[in-house]
């Protein structure tokens, strides 16, 4: 049975970002060698991912608030 994934903040990804192929197919179709299970696997692709996204903001924001 598979799960949905509702992302709110959906307008909030930069561009390059929501093209970026899923993280989750492609460690699905590779062959994964780390422990854990597929809970922390998704975890870690989606804390992976927020970072990126965090990361993202933060450089936008020091480039619109740069002075001079």
């Amino acid at each position: 049975m598979a799960q949905s994934v509702n992302i709110s903040s959906e307008q909030n990804i930069p561009d390059h970002l929501q093209n970026m192929p899923d993280p989750i197919k492609q460690a699905e179709e590779g062959w994964c060698d780390g422990r854990g299970t597929v809970e922390q696997v998704r975890t870690k692709l989606q804390m992976r991912q927020e970072g990126a996204i965090k990361r993202e903001r933060a450089i936008s924001y020091s480039i619109s608030h740069k002075v001079g």
